[in-house]
């Protein structure tokens, strides 16, 4: 039940023109490749093709669970905590519109990433901070990190490294650089597709 609440459904009409390009990014919170992919490829296609596809992230990347239950992430344990904040996001904001300005101001921050700058950035996006740290504090981002393990785990081929993206289900490691709105465009199968396209 709560991976269904979670999970963005990727099959999305977009209008009369086709199905919608199932883009899903596979990152961690303080990674500088998953900042500059974010900030960089990812950003620029929202902003030219955004209306033809969907998003899908995934906060997990590279963590590790031990075996007492807790993480360790690979930036350390604050990442941890960031992922987190990010996955407490994404359960209550479930519209990219909305939860799309945090995950850029967030990753805008970089690697000073804390419980403030999170907060600040909750505010910018007109969040409800409360909800998103009871989330966390309350062991519920937890259980969604633990959802997005799993979900991570059922990649094929296994990931080796972040960011990882898949185009509609598949890996494709065209879409992990300059070339990704090229790639959201050859793939995009509606009759209209937007000028940045042609």
């Amino acid at each position: 039940m709560l991976y269904v609440a979670v999970i963005v459904f990727l099959g999305v009409i977009v209008g009369s023109q086709g199905m919608a390009v199932n883009v899903s990014l596979y990152g961690e919170a303080l990674c500088p490749d998953t900042r500059d992919f974010v900030l960089g490829a990812l950003d620029d296609a929202l902003a030219k093709v955004g209306d033809i596809f969907t998003l899908h992230y995934v906060p997990w990347g590279n963590a590790i669970l031990k075996k007492d239950g807790k993480f360790e992430c690979q930036h350390g344990k604050m990442e941890c905590v960031m992922n987190q904040i990010e996955a407490c996001v994404l359960y209550y904001y479930k519209e990219r519109s909305t939860y799309w300005p945090f995950f850029k101001c967030s990753f805008e921050i970089g690697e000073g990433q804390d419980m403030d700058t999170a907060e600040a950035c909750a505010a910018k996006a007109q969040m409800n901070w409360d909800n998103i740290s009871e989330c966390y504090g309350n062991g519920l981002g937890h259980k969604l990190e633990l959802m997005y393990l799993g979900e991570t785990n059922e990649l094929d081929p296994p990931h080796t490294y972040v960011p990882w993206v898949t185009i509609d289900g598949k890996h494709n490691t065209k879409a992990e650089g300059a070339m990704l709105t090229k790639v959201i465009c050859d793939a995009y199968t509606g009759g209209d597709k937007p000028p940045a396209c042609d």
